[in-house]
């Protein structure tokens, strides 16, 4: 769907406000059948041949899981998984590959009754009826500080002389200046899970649509539509929560024994430079509102599937309890 321009920038307030509350709505809709305690738990990857799809966020531990994606998928051959990963992509550009997939009749869409469509809206394709979306997120005020050092030693940062390169985290904070992605909210998850982040390394579907541009404005329907997302991935870890994140994707694979995350890129960054200040960390969590919503509701979401796959692995069946969606922090919506 492209963006009618002229309706973008001549639009009225009152009537960008109505579209933000109907997308709310949409969505608050959807989210009220997923509170039910009889919710339908994740299916376990194991139980389909589905593409994977890695939704790599950054510094997040992402190139050690690509790494284990791989190992743990050539030692299950002959059975094949396409696995897509090895980069940074957002939810769009697995919508798009999916229905270029659906277009070309991959197996995974063999004896489909329907196609996988709402209203040919491109942003509404659930991508994730036919494909296991996997993640791993880290908490937001810690993915932001390892983000900042790392940042310093890429090359283009030297070589654009950036001024954020000599600061100290303090200095730099007081002063972002021309560099914003530690800073940026959104980039800890909520932009990959909607797909309306700007970053040009960041691959998309490539189109702007409508929903993206309404989205980045109404931040509290960017949450809630973030976290049904969460909801549609097949498996995701916590960095912070790795012993339980492997686990869980033991029992999510079938696999034999726990998987040994690897310790690429290991964060070296963060722990060679002085820990924040208290300062430091509260202007941080200011910054990052929407990530760190949605890294509580991750916990949520998180617990209440170990709790389902614990008590399934012991006594052969487990009840799924969905969470509910935490408190909504004050977003100054536009």
């Amino acid at each position: 769907m492209q963006v009618n321009e002229t309706y973008i920038t001549y639009r009225t307030k009152v009537n960008t406000t109505s579209k933000f509350n109907k997308e709310e709505k949409k969505i608050s809709a959807s989210r009220r059948d997923k509170d039910d305690p009889s919710h339908i738990p994740p299916r376990k990857m194991a139980s389909t041949t589905n593409p994977i799809y890695f939704l790599h966020i950054g510094k997040t531990g992402g190139t050690s899981m690509d790494k284990l994606m791989q190992k743990i998928l050539e030692q299950q051959r002959p059975v094949f998984r396409k696995y897509i990963g090895n980069g940074h992509y957002d939810w769009t550009y697995i919508q798009q590959q999916q229905q270029i997939r659906e277009s070309k009749g991959f197996p995974e869409f063999k004896g489909d009754d329907k196609k996988n469509k709402n209203n040919d809206d491109d942003d509404e394709y659930k991508a994730s009826s036919n494909a296991d979306v996997i993640t791993f997120l880290r908490h937001p005020v810690t993915r932001a500080i390892s983000q900042f050092y790392y940042s310093k030693t890429m090359r283009w940062a030297r070589d654009k002389n950036s001024t954020f390169i000599y600061k100290t985290l303090d200095e730099y904070l007081d002063n972002p200046e021309d560099f914003r992605d530690p800073i940026n909210d959104g980039l800890g998850g909520v932009m990959y899970l909607l797909g309306t982040s700007q970053n040009n390394w960041i691959q998309s579907n490539g189109i702007e649509s409508e929903l993206k541009i309404l989205l980045r404005h109404n931040k509290t329907a960017a949450c809630i539509r973030a976290a049904k997302r969460l909801d549609e991935t097949t498996w995701f870890g916590l960095l912070e929560d790795l012993d339980r994140s492997m686990k869980l994707l033991q029992f999510t694979m079938d696999l034999d024994r726990v998987p040994v995350f690897p310790m690429s890129n290991a964060a070296g960054g963060t722990r060679r430079y002085p820990s924040p200040s208290k300062d430091a960390i509260s202007l941080i969590e200011r910054y990052l509102a929407q990530d760190i919503w949605l890294y509580e509701y991750s916990k949520r979401l998180f617990n209440a599937r170990w709790d389902y796959y614990v008590t399934k692995n012991a006594n052969g069946h487990g009840v799924y309890i969905h969470p509910v969606l935490p408190t909504l922090p004050n977003l100054h919506d536009l």
